[in-house]
């Protein structure tokens, strides 16, 4: 028979006493390439550093505007004038133009405007300017970001100032206090939307102050010249008028001959236009001739000098003909005697009683 229990026996353990060279290959090999992965691992590291330093770098430079805008505090009372701080650093080829501030920024009052102050540091300007502004209404308002624009490499770009919350209080009042006198009244400066307002209606006062006499005066001037406007002289006497100066010229026998038979027909052909209704002025000789031959007024004698003065005056006009000393005076009475014979006789009627 077989004893109940038996002895354990221990057996070694091969699997763990018995080196295996192929796992322990395997190890050396893994640690390895955890050791060049840590290492490659680092380069990149300190790569990413050094390109992440340079980019900020070129990101800084590239900023060629910086604009800021600062306060001295957050907390003011109502009509409190409160300084703002503008700052703008360029590039000294960069050209910013500053906003136009005239009477307002957002709901803030804007109530003066102070000079821009230039300074210029490592080729690089920098430009400072303080305005005061102020609101009237009690709590939290937003002033608003100042826009400023400026050319880089010609085109046109903006760079805003950061936006700042302004707490405005009130005036505590101690009713408790006795009632203090009234104050008088504070001068505020004008601004300039108020002092344009007020020049431009001293500059239409003052023009109106001098545009009424001088209205009056062309006014009452241009009655005068059209108070009375003297008629027309009739044909026969301008024809006579015009006769004596004429004659007072003394033309001929200056050797203006040319002159004195332009100016003698002018006369003859103007009466002819004036007396019988004939454009006389814009017809030649030829054209005048017939109509004036079918006149009942005009005599065939009269009718012959009429028309030889208008030839010969042709000719003395167009191809430099002289005609004698004696024609000159012989012209001037034949237009004498053609108007004074065919002047117009006026009836009269007796008015019957």
């Amino acid at each position: 028979m077989l004893p109940s229990s038996l002895p354990r026996v221990k057996f070694p353990n091969y699997k763990t006493q018995i080196p295996n060279s192929k796992s322990k290959t395997q190890n050396s090999s893994l640690k390895t390439r955890q050791s060049k992965f840590t290492l490659n691992y680092s380069y990149i590291k300190i790569l990413i550093t050094i390109l992440s330093v340079i980019l900020i770098t070129q990101i800084t430079k590239a900023q060629h505007v910086k604009v800021t805008a600062s306060l001295e505090d957050t907390i003011y009372m109502i009509g409190q004038h409160i300084p703002v701080n503008l700052s703008v650093e360029r590039n000294a080829d960069v050209e910013v133009t500053w906003p136009f501030l005239v009477d307002s920024l957002g709901s803030f009052e804007v109530l003066k405007s102070g000079k821009i102050d230039t300074t210029i540091v490592d080729n690089k300007s920098i430009e400072k300017q303080q305005i005061f502004v102020t609101h009237f209404d009690s709590g939290y308002h937003v002033i608003p970001p100042v826009e400023f624009t400026y050319k880089e490499k010609r085109r046109t770009k903006t760079a805003k100032t950061e936006p700042f919350l302004i707490r405005m209080n009130t005036v505590e009042v101690d009713t408790t206090a006795a009632i203090m006198p009234i104050k008088n009244v504070i001068k505020m400066p004008l601004t300039f939307k108020e002092k344009l307002k007020r020049a431009l209606i001293i500059a239409a006062v003052v023009l109106t102050i001098l545009a009424i006499p001088a209205f009056l005066y062309f006014y009452f001037k241009r009655r005068k010249k059209e108070a009375y406007v003297p008629p027309p002289l009739p044909p026969y006497e301008l024809a006579m008028k015009r006769l004596r100066e004429l004659k007072e010229k003394k033309l001929w026998q200056e050797g203006n001959i040319k002159t004195y038979y332009s100016e003698l027909t002018d006369i003859l052909r103007g009466y002819i236009e004036g007396r019988f209704e004939l454009p006389a002025l814009e017809m030649t000789t030829d054209e005048i001739s017939p109509l004036l031959k079918k006149k009942k007024e005009v005599s065939k004698g009269l009718f012959r000098n009429v028309i030889d003065l208008l030839t010969i005056s042709d000719f003395v006009k167009f191809a430099k003909a002289r005609p004698s000393t004696k024609y000159h005076t012989d012209a001037f009475d034949q237009v004498k005697d053609f108007v004074r014979s065919t002047k117009p006789i006026i009836i009269e009627e007796e008015v019957k009683a």
